[in-house]
């Protein structure tokens, strides 16, 4: 089980990141770490999700979510979890309360390309015998 301080703390003074319609109150100094329901989130009868998967939630938001009335069908309600968790992955990230290794950073492009030559220049293609059919 995941279990970090630094994580659920991270919460503290943030905006909402589910910002439920008809629902979140908007105001940073209730929001606190919500865990995701569910038992493929590490969720079990008496334990909450592993705290990487959760978000910042105003207490409205995160009452409602745990309540399950929050208004939506699933798959809204869906988007809103999937943005809300996605948000909190980036935050921890630039926080960097969790590590991910990141790419060097290299040059766009290693050499100049050649612009393309204008269309009445360009040598012509071969047909390979294909013909266009009309879209009935």
């Amino acid at each position: 089980m995941i279990r970090s301080k630094k994580v659920t703390r991270s919460a503290q003074g943030q905006p909402c990141f589910l910002q439920i319609p008809g629902i979140c109150n908007h105001n940073p100094e209730t929001t606190v770490w919500a865990h995701l329901n569910g038992h493929g989130f590490g969720k079990g009868a008496g334990i909450k999700a592993h705290d990487i998967a959760g978000f910042p939630a105003c207490s409205d938001c995160h009452f409602a979510y745990d309540q399950g009335k929050t208004g939506l069908d699933g798959e809204a309600l869906n988007l809103l979890l999937l943005r809300a968790v996605v948000s909190a992955i980036v935050m921890l990230a630039e926080r960097q309360i969790i590590i991910i290794p990141l790419d060097v950073e290299t040059p766009m492009m290693a050499k100049p390309i050649k612009p393309r030559k204008p269309r009445e220049q360009r040598a012509k293609i071969q047909s390979r015998g294909f013909q266009k059919r009309g879209v009935p």
